[in-house]
């Protein structure tokens, strides 16, 4: 169990280097290799930032846990670009994937939903057709950003902090 936990961990630490190493500023030219096609979302190019892990909400974060291992991470690394998973806000309670990650500024944790995306390619056993959840039925809106962490730098002010999005084309989804 002792040399089972520890190719664990080595694992996990190289996959952090890969992670670490990657050069995310062209994103797959071919839709057929994105994982939520006709959505494809990376982290902005040139941007400094590091996915860390992608994982379950229920599982450990990477910043309580850096050695813990994910069964997502991999999944989204294709064509050696990382893909950030979009769910679509029918998954199981905590089953939602979200991504840990760092910028030279900040570290934290990411959720994506758009209503009505596909996540039957990247969501692993969490098709939602049958489990009633539905965050959008509550709601008219048609996507939902969650972002929690710290700011790595000291005397940052959050009232002087601007989020946005930059779509190249109008974000259609049904309903």
């Amino acid at each position: 169990p002792v040399s089972e936990a520890t190719d664990k961990i080595v694992s996990e630490t190289k996959l952090v280097e890969q992670l670490e190493s990657l050069c995310i500023d062209r994103v797959p030219n071919n839709p057929s290799q994105w994982m939520q096609r006709p959505l494809l979302l990376v982290a902005t190019p040139n941007s400094g930032m590091v996915i860390r892990r992608i994982r379950r909400v229920a599982d450990p974060s990477y910043f309580i846990a850096p050695t813990e291992p994910s069964d997502f991470t991999n999944k989204f690394i294709i064509s050696g670009k990382v893909q950030l998973p979009i769910n679509n806000g029918k998954e199981e309670p905590r089953h939602s994937l979200v991504i840990d990650f760092e910028t030279p500024i900040f570290a934290g944790t990411c959720m994506f939903r758009i209503r009505d995306s596909d996540t039957s390619t990247s969501h692993k056993n969490t098709q939602p057709v049958s489990t009633g959840q539905n965050y959008f039925a509550k709601f008219n809106r048609k996507f939902q950003m969650v972002i929690r962490g710290r700011f790595l730098l000291p005397d940052v002010i959050m009232a002087d902090c601007v989020t946005g999005m930059l779509l190249d084309k109008r974000l259609a989804t049904a309903g």
